[in-house]
């Protein structure tokens, strides 16, 4: 093996950089699945926590155990006003029917006055 010229060795840098780059911004985003997964009803506002402990998970959209259909979406809380998280907004037109706790122009959630229930 002859030795490396520079353009090769800059183009070996620059792929390092990217995915260090591309790790840091994926790792660095996301759903904090620490304490569980907070998910909203599309529909009413309802709030409800999943577990994701051990090898426990969800599925997106989530099942609401009230009424058996996949209106749960996960949400995030910006300085005090809720979201639906970034990663799920697109998964909003799979769920059929109205979306009435959420305004589609900014994915502000409308939270209910009910207390955040867990999931099954």
């Amino acid at each position: 093996m002859g030795s490396a010229k520079p353009w090769q060795i800059i183009l070996i840098i620059l792929a390092i950089l990217a995915l260090a780059g591309g790790l840091f911004v994926s790792c660095r985003g996301g759903v904090n699945l620490s304490d569980g997964l907070l998910m909203v009803d599309v529909e009413t506002g309802d709030r409800f926590r999943f577990d994701t402990s051990g090898k426990k998970g969800t599925y997106v959209p989530g099942l609401n155990p009230d009424t058996q259909r996949r209106t749960l979406l996960p949400i995030v809380n910006r300085d005090g006003v809720w979201f639906l998280d970034d990663h799920f907004r697109s998964r909003l037109e799979s769920i059929e029917g109205e979306h009435a706790a959420v305004d589609q122009s900014t994915y502000e959630v409308r939270i209910s006055e009910a207390s955040i229930r867990s999931g099954k």
